[in-house]
């Protein structure tokens, strides 16, 4: 029929429908929000413990809420566990 055939890439709850979760560039913006909370609570006026809460339970629910839609690459679950160690 001579039809193109083309993607619809839109973002659903904040979940990127119609891409594929194999590559890379598809959890970008997951580490890039990680990055971005860090580097805002890195310069607030918070004890160790407080850092420490806020990593494991905050920042934490982000890359679960990802998972439990789309299998990650073991490159991205060991990058955000690099984060996480720092």
């Amino acid at each position: 029929m001579n039809c193109r055939r083309g993607t619809i890439l839109f973002v659903y709850l904040g979940l990127p429908i119609g891409g594929d979760s194999r590559k890379l560039s598809f959890w970008k913006p997951v580490v890039d929000r990680i990055m971005n909370r860090l580097s805002s609570w890195k310069n607030k006026f918070l004890s160790f413990g407080g850092r420490l809460v806020l990593l494991k339970y905050v920042l934490s629910s982000l890359p679960v809420y990802f998972l439990s839609f789309f299998k990650a690459p073991a490159s991205i679950i060991s990058s955000i566990e690099s984060i996480f160690k720092k």
